[in-house]
């Protein structure tokens, strides 16, 4: 789920966050078991908002991409 590696990339620079957008673009199918590399990254910070994105590849070709915006809670 391209959720996931954006909310982890959050949580390891421990700022506990949830998501309150997400826009996933599906490019590519993949089957159950293929093995497949998962990057996300934080692109844009505010004081209550974190802008992230992710991609999921299989190989070079790209299988997913996700934008989103999570929001901080303390």
């Amino acid at each position: 789920m391209p959720d996931d590696p954006r909310a982890k990339r959050a949580f390891s620079r421990a700022i506990p966050a949830v998501t309150a957008e997400m826009t996933v673009k599906f490019k590519s199918p993949a089957a159950p078991g293929e093995e497949l590399s998962v990057s996300g990254r934080i692109t844009h910070e505010t004081r209550r908002l974190i802008e992230a994105e992710a991609v999921i590849k299989k190989g070079l070709v790209v299988i997913a991409e996700a934008k989103g915006k999570l929001l901080r809670i303390s």
